[in-house]
This record gives structure tokens, sequence and C-alpha cells, in this order.
């Protein structure tokens, strides 16, 4: 990249800019609503624009820029801002506890998925559209055990509700509570039930009934958190956010994606997420205690990477003789299309000492003593050696 000249033709000095960012700042104060240049929007103004039904107003890259519009509302900080979320699982892996165990941590000011402080509790109002009654008191009993019924306050649930009045409900919801922070919809398969179907066309379909609750959430700065299914349990083939149900539709209106699925041969689910406001794909691992939901152990991809070396550890304790890749894979069950990334894992694995290579294209364990455990045992603590004397 080649150096910038202050003096170059066209180019602003550093001075020049610097001189622009504190000016900009002044006149994004409440009281700057006039500048050299012209009249300057204040935030209320901004807000009015905003919520405002009339016909659109075009918008000069200018005054987009000076403009103090107001912070997003996350209901759960840097994890699920405010607008349209579409949760997809397979049935029965726990989603509904999920969102349950959200949707009190928001409600009490509680902890979220175990590590994420809500500070300041909201309102929240939960459409339990499959589960009922029953099975919703018995998982609030077990996730509230240490709290108190009026702790409870600000959840509200709804176990009968379809889509067309929906948006009604909610929008009265919302002028009728302190701090509407965060609406869910558990499932979109119940809420659609009884609404026109179009055959033709599924996507405007889905389009057509996602369409007012993108700009309630909008004029409201509110959450809207919408569970539906996935088409597999497979996340490792194309994109996971493909296997989330309803078409592109769904996932397209979409402001926030939540993904989770079970991983192999584990009890441990991963909960993908991405949107438009977070800045980067997050990935947890997710295990639940059967009491107070799900919590997050750690990033999904260190844990599965970690799964995966173990079980590629256990093939060679078992084996006494050096082993091809192809041998280790088949062991594992590995597919053929699979495959190359156990020999990927074995290059890490010999990497960092854990394995060696030995001949032509076989690996095996290191010769070790009794008193040092491998690289790998220390860095993971395996259970069956006694490691507690190395620092992880």
């Amino acid at each position: 990249m080649s150096e910038i000249n202050d003096n170059s033709p066209g180019c602003p000095s550093a001075t020049a800019l610097q001189e622009a960012h504190i000016e900009r700042k002044i006149l994004r104060t409440p009281d700057a609503t006039t500048a050299s240049n012209g009249p300057r929007m204040r935030p209320d103004e901004a807000q009015n624009r905003l919520g405002s039904t009339a016909e659109p107003k075009l918008w000069s890259g200018t005054e987009l820029l000076i403009t103090e519009l107001p912070e997003p509302v996350w209901a759960i900080p840097d994890l699920l801002p405010e607008g349209v979320a579409v949760i997809g699982g397979r049935p029965k892996l726990g989603k509904s506890r999920l969102l349950l165990s959200l949707s009190i941590a928001i409600a009490t000011g509680g902890c979220a998925i175990g590590q994420i402080m809500i500070d300041v509790p909201g309102d929240v109002l939960y459409l339990c559209l499959e589960d009922g009654e029953q099975l919703t008191q018995e998982r609030l009993l077990q996730m509230t055990a240490d709290l108190p019924p009026e702790s409870l306050s600000r959840l509200t649930l709804l176990f009968d509700l379809r889509g067309v009045e929906g948006v009604k409900i909610m929008d009265q919801w919302i002028r009728g509570v302190e701090s509407p922070r965060l609406i869910v919809i558990d499932t979109f398969v119940k809420f659609r039930e009884g609404l026109s179907s179009r055959q033709d066309d599924p996507y405007r379909e889905i389009y057509d009934v996602l369409k007012p609750f993108v700009n309630l959430t909008r004029e409201r700065h509110v959450a809207l958190l919408i569970a539906t299914h996935t088409r597999k349990n497979n996340q490792e083939d194309g994109d996971w956010a493909d296997a989330i149900l309803g078409t592109i539709g769904l996932t397209a209106i979409a402001d926030t994606i939540l993904g989770m699925f079970q991983m192999q041969n584990s009890e441990v689910v991963s909960l993908n997420i991405r949107g438009r406001r977070l800045r980067e794909e997050i990935s947890f691992a997710l295990t639940d205690d059967g009491h107070a939901g799900w919590k997050i152990i750690g990033d999904a991809n260190d844990y599965m990477l970690s799964e995966q070396r173990k079980a590629i550890i256990d093939v060679f304790k078992k084996c006494d003789s050096p082993l091809k890749p192809a041998t280790v894979a088949d062991t594992l069950g590995t597919p053929a299309s699979k495959q190359y990334r156990v020999r990927q894992l074995l290059g890490l694995l010999v990497s960092d000492g854990t394995l060696i290579k030995v001949g032509y294209g076989k690996y095996q364990l290191p010769p070790s003593t009794p008193s040092t455990p491998s690289t790998l045992q220390a860095q993971m603590m395996l259970p069956e050696e006694n490691t507690d004397q190395y620092e992880v």
C-alpha cells in the first residue's frame, strides 16, 4: 500500500481530517442544532424520522454521517441485538430449554448460558406454542429453584397465539410493559398455523409473514427470537445456516441467525451465531446439566478439535504398531470424503510431539517414560493419567 502524502492533490491532510472529526463530535452533541454548512439533526429528530410512517425522505451521505442515531438495544450483550433472530435445531435437541433459560436470565437480570451477565433486567414475552403450561412450569421450577417466584414478574407467557393477531398482541404488550427486551416464538411452524399458504412462492410467503415483525422490532427496539427446526443434524457439509428449515426466506430476512447442532458422539451441542451487528461468527460449546439449563463450556471449534484428537490418540494406544492415516480413519469410522481431516490432525499431532512419523506415511506414539506424559496429555488433562502436576 502506498504511503499517503498530505500534500497529494485531492487528498485531505491529516490535520484537516482531525479537524473534521472534532467538528463532527461537536455536531453530535444534543445542543448542536446548527453549523456553518447548514442545520444538523438532533437525536430526537432522527428518532422521529426513523419511526415515521410518512413518505420516505432521501438522506444525503453527509446528513447520515453527522446524524446521531440511537444506539441499538441488546437483549443479550454482544450476542442478541434488537431485530429478528432465527434459531434452528433438530427436534428434541433442547432449543426450548435454551430459549427459556435465556428468557429467565433477561427477565431476572441473571447470567445467560452460564457466562454472559445481564446487567439490567428487561421484560420478556415468551410464546410457548408447543410445550404447554405443565411442561413449561416444570422447567421453570428446575431453572429457578434458587429464585423467589416474584423474580419472574417480568416474564410473560402465552400458550395460544397464531399469526394473524400476533403483531397486534405483541405491540400491545410492548406498550404495556416498562422495558420490553425480547419476544420469543416457539415455534414458527405452530405460529403459522391458520395462515394462508403460497405454494407457488414459499420465499415470498415467509417474507410476507415476517415483514410486519421486522417493522415492529425496528420501531420498538426489541429482539424477536423465532425457533424452527433443521433439515439435518450434520453441520459439516456446507454452510450450517442452510440446514435451517423455512426456505432461504427465513434466514434472509433475519438480522441474526443461530444454529444449534449436536456434536458427534457427544451430549455437547454447538451454538453457532452470525448476524449483521456481530463483528464475527460466534461458536459456543454448550452442555445442559438438566437443571439450570445450557451453559458455555468453551469454543465449539476448539472443543471439537480436542475431542477428535483424543479419539485419534486412543486408536494409537490400542495398537502397538505404526498406522497409516487410512487405517486410523477407518477405525474411527470416518467417511472417505472426510479422511483428509484425519491426515491434517495427524500432522498437528506430529507438530506438537504427541505422535512421531515412522517410515513412509505411518505414525505412532513416541517412546515415553512413565514420569513424562506426552504434550497433548498435559494440555488436555486426560483422565486415565494423573497430570495434576502439569500446568494447563
